[in-house]
């Protein structure tokens, strides 16, 4: 059955990675307004407002999928360590 279905789980896979980067910048900006709403706007002044940030999601988006997918992060994953999982996602981040 795992056979049968491998491609969808890595389409799955692929989606939920990319969705994840998506709402952690979301949740990143939220607790930048809510430090900024605890400290004042100092502690914020130099982050720009959400709508600089929302045209270039999709670049970041297209990158790190992009990346991930040349370094092979998306292979079967049998016969893989952690560390070599890690050091693709490092690959791929310094890229």
């Amino acid at each position: 059955m795992l056979k049968e279905n491998d491609s969808f789980f890595r389409r799955m896979l692929m989606v939920s990675d990319l969705a994840l980067v998506v709402a952690s910048f979301f949740i990143g900006h939220y607790i930048k307004d809510y430090l900024g709403f605890l400290y004042g706007a100092e502690a914020v002044r130099n982050i720009y407002p959400i709508s600089y940030y929302l045209v270039r999601i999709p670049v970041a988006v297209i990158l790190w999928g992009g990346a991930l997918y040349f370094f092979d992060a998306y292979r079967t994953f049998r016969g893989r360590d952690v560390s070599e999982s890690l050091l693709i996602i490092c690959k791929a981040g310094f890229v």
